[in-house]
């Protein structure tokens, strides 16, 4: 068996490609940021149906101070260049409440006899 091959499956990895990407392994923080990545979509992601907030910041109750800084934000922006803007822009709201699938809009279910 070759130096290249890979144990149990009779491929050969190409000395070429191995050198191009240093291995196989991790590299070094990649553990770290795939990590991140995976535990933080309820704290990176913005989402339409709450105003382009985070579901965290919804649901600890920090949105409204969020929304109050993206107004000033913006009303500086405007005073700045209202030539810029159509009309005075403003954050979106937020909503009372979100549902994924509103039980109030869905059907009633069909009893299952099993």
């Amino acid at each position: 068996m070759s130096a290249n091959a890979t144990p149990g499956t009779g491929l050969v990895e190409s000395p070429l490609r191995r050198e191009a990407h240093g291995g196989f392994g991790e590299r070094p923080g990649e553990t770290d940021w795939r990590q991140r990545q995976h535990r933080a979509p309820g704290r990176l992601n913005r989402h339409s149906g709450i105003g382009y907030h985070t579901p965290a910041s919804v649901h600890f109750g920090t949105a409204e101070h969020v929304r109050a800084q993206r107004a000033t934000a913006l009303d500086k922006a405007y005073t700045a260049h209202p030539e810029r803007f159509s009309r005075r822009p403003r954050p979106p709201r937020i909503p009372q409440e979100a549902w994924i699938n509103d039980p109030a809009k869905r059907p009633d279910p069909t009893p299952q006899n099993l």
